[in-house]
């Protein structure tokens, strides 16, 4: 997980200074807020996909522990019922045969 926010920041920032070189060298300055509106936006998508993907798989994740955590939970109580249910016929059954 940590490696993927290193790797994330380790791209942004290449594309940062890709971006800003581009933008020096492009020169014009009709076109400059519309390369930066652009370069913003790219920006803000390379940081909000990894961090989506990462709330995804983080819901999953714990989506499916709850799911294993309730069919422990479940399993156990059922064993738990019919071991009661089993002693009860047996004390039902003991005195009856009194």
């Amino acid at each position: 997980m940590f490696e993927n926010v290193l790797d994330v920041i380790k791209k942004a920032g290449i594309f940062m200074v890709v971006a800003q070189t581009l933008l020096h060298l492009c020169g014009g300055e009709a076109y400059e807020k519309y390369i930066k509106m652009l370069i913003h936006i790219i920006m803000a998508v390379m940081l909000a996909v990894p961090i989506a993907e990462g709330l995804k798989e983080g819901s999953i994740q714990s989506f499916e522990a709850y799911v294993e955590e309730y069919e422990k939970t479940f399993t156990q109580e059922s064993l738990d019922f019919e071991k009661i249910r089993d002693e009860a016929w047996q004390n039902a059954a003991w005195e009856d045969g009194l």
